[in-house]
């Protein structure tokens, strides 16, 4: 009894452990160190990721700074994002395809997000856009099918036209800047 305890636990917590280093090496397929030395780009996620991912805030010493160009296209299984608070541009179509996500963090340092860049994440419902963010892209929520409220913060100053693009539920836009 005592030894089938020990097993139990020894194997929770290989298990506990194993699971951050999937997070950690497993489910990012590429990246690469920006031009000036100083930070990470994420260009790729494997398909097969699966449930909540959380973004590291750090790869070989440099901060995260940017979820690249179809980062997570089509990555159908994937519920839930976390994204550290280093994230501060979300690039072309970067979460394209991914409609089961439910859940995204937004972090407070975000700055941009690209054209396309939730396209089709229908599973959204509502959405809280920082403070920080001047700039969204063309059809950044086209396909958010599912969105019913999100809100702006206080420093974006334009919205193209075609930002929601078939999202036929989106019944709230609040805007907290002028």
């Amino acid at each position: 009894m005592k030894k089938t305890i020990i097993f139990n636990a020894l194997l929770l917590i290989v298990f506990l452990f194993s699971k951050q280093l999937l997070l950690a090496d497993d489910f990012i397929h590429s990246y690469e160190i920006s031009d000036d030395g100083q930070s990470v780009i994420i260009d790729r996620v494997s398909w097969r990721t699966t449930g909540e991912v959380i973004i590291p805030e750090e790869i070989e010493g440099k901060k995260v700074r940017t979820i690249g160009s179809s980062c997570f296209a089509d990555c159908s299984r994937v519920t839930k994002i976390i994204l550290p608070d280093t994230i501060t541009s979300i690039e072309r179509n970067a979460f394209f395809g991914c409609g089961r996500i439910t859940e995204i963090n937004l972090p407070k340092s975000l700055k941009t997000i690209g054209d396309g860049a939730f396209t089709f994440c229908s599973g959204l419902t509502n959405l809280v856009i920082p403070d920080e963010v001047t700039s969204i892209g063309e059809l950044a929520f086209n396909g958010c099918s599912f969105l019913e409220t999100i809100t702006f913060g206080q420093r974006l100053t334009t919205l193209p036209y075609d930002v929601f693009r078939f999202c036929e539920n989106l019944n709230e836009i609040i805007f907290i800047g002028d």
